[in-house]
């Protein structure tokens, strides 16, 4: 929230629970607090307050490609003055809610149905909250910094078993995608994440076959040709913290040290970004989201491909390596790589952001590639998207008197 006293070049900003404070030299004295997404406010303070002041400010109604959005089109579906959302995941039994106070010190697991209505509590976690997790069986976890706890729900009871060490855990389900039947599927990359191998384990037999594999052949055509670029990328031998001896010819030694990771952090994110091409259960097939080859890939129960479509909206403009790193940062409505599959409605979409930090989700249309506007978001970086049943879900500190992160949905259709 912004605060500024009108006439004057004096203003501030308040912190995440909009608390603020300013100093005038003289009264009465004119307020203008503004936020995005909100109306604009004037108050007018004609004596110094003895206490604290409250403001409120009402939500802003915009008009965004003739559809109007207002606060009715978006619901609240958990809010509490006292805590603030950390995460969530959508089960079977409706949505499963991370919620923490004080500084992550305390802790709960809230289960509500998808309109929000609260079906139990678990009050007590053991150690500070990370996060949820669903794995690839459909279980979900609750994440302390060192172990991996499974959740059960039973009747309405939430359920926690006892917990195992995360890196184990993490390692052993980190390339696990799904369960269809007794197939469990993997997605793992290989080659500085340009290639990527699709594969399955029968439960039955333990038998292992790869399916399908992707390549980024341009980044790796771009190694091919730049061979310098890979051995750095792989850690050519070089000085290392070691060879220091605290004498004036160490910053030699500290400027080429730096002067590597420097180009590996931008060979990285200009150059040689990990190849996208995540792979989801739509209806009866497997679809792979092949963006290095501008297709999505079905496969059916016998994991043959039996359909491939052309798409196009995840391009930039073709200028070039460097053309692209600009327009990846000065694009107004810049396409995500991330997917969002609503598996009760049997769509896919995609995600743009555009540089208000607001975000659109638009609808793959799964037969011919096409994409079709379908909601903007109308507030700046909200995290936690899930999309279910004709909803997008998503996390935001909102309006009103608390500025505690809360848990919203979005009517798509």
């Amino acid at each position: 929230m912004n605060i500024l006293i009108k006439g004057k070049n004096i203003g501030t900003t308040s912190d995440e629970l909009g608390k603020f404070s300013i100093k005038s030299d003289k009264l009465p004295t004119l307020l203008e607090i503004s936020h995005i997404g909100f109306e604009a406010k004037t108050i007018i303070l004609e004596f110094a307050p003895l206490d604290e002041i409250e403001i409120f400010l009402k939500p802003k109604i915009a008009t965004l490609k003739g559809v109007l959005i207002t606060t009715e089109k978006i619901d609240t579906v958990y809010h509490d003055r006292d805590y603030s959302v950390k995460d969530y995941k959508l089960v079977e039994e409706g949505i499963l809610i991370l919620i923490f106070r004080n500084t992550l010190n305390k802790s709960e697991l809230v289960l509500t149905d998808y309109d929000g209505n609260k079906i139990n509590t678990l009050q007590t976690l053991p150690g500070k909250p990370v996060m949820l997790y669903k794995d690839c069986l459909g279980n979900i976890h609750f994440f302390t910094k060192t172990k991996s706890f499974q959740i059960y729900i039973e009747s309405g009871d939430i359920i926690l078993y006892p917990g195992v060490d995360l890196d184990w855990f993490v390692n052993t389900m980190k390339y696990c995608r799904f369960l269809i039947g007794s197939k469990m599927y993997y997605q793992q990359s290989e080659y500085l994440d340009l290639v990527v191998n699709y594969y399955y384990v029968d439960t039955n037999s333990i038998s292992r076959k790869i399916f399908h594999t992707v390549k980024d052949q341009d980044k790796i055509d771009f190694l091919y040709y730049n061979p310098e670029n890979f051995s750095l990328l792989l850690g050519r031998p070089g000085p290392d913290l070691g060879e220091l001896k605290g004498l004036a010819t160490d910053k030699a030694i500290l400027d080429q040290i730096r002067f590597i990771e420097i180009e590996k952090r931008f060979n990285s994110m200009a150059y040689l970004s990990p190849a996208f091409a995540p792979m989801h259960v739509i209806g009866d097939s497997v679809c792979v989201f092949n963006f290095p080859d501008s297709k999505l890939e079905f496969f059916n129960d016998k994991d043959s491909l039996f359909s491939e479509t052309n798409i196009s909206f995840h391009k930039q403009y073709n200028n070039g390596q460097a053309g692209n790193v600009i327009e990846s940062v000065w694009r107004i409505n810049k396409w995500q790589p991330e997917i969002y599959i609503d598996r009760k409605k049997r769509k896919a979409y995609s995600l743009f952001l555009n540089n208000s930090g607001t975000k659109e989700l638009k609808e793959i249309n799964l037969e011919t590639g096409e994409t079709e506007f379908k909601i903007k978001i109308p507030f700046p970086y909200v995290s936690t998207i899930n999309v279910h049943n004709g909803y997008a879900y998503f996390i935001y500190k909102g309006w009103g008197e608390s500025q505690n992160k809360k848990l919203f949905r979005q009517r798509i259709e």
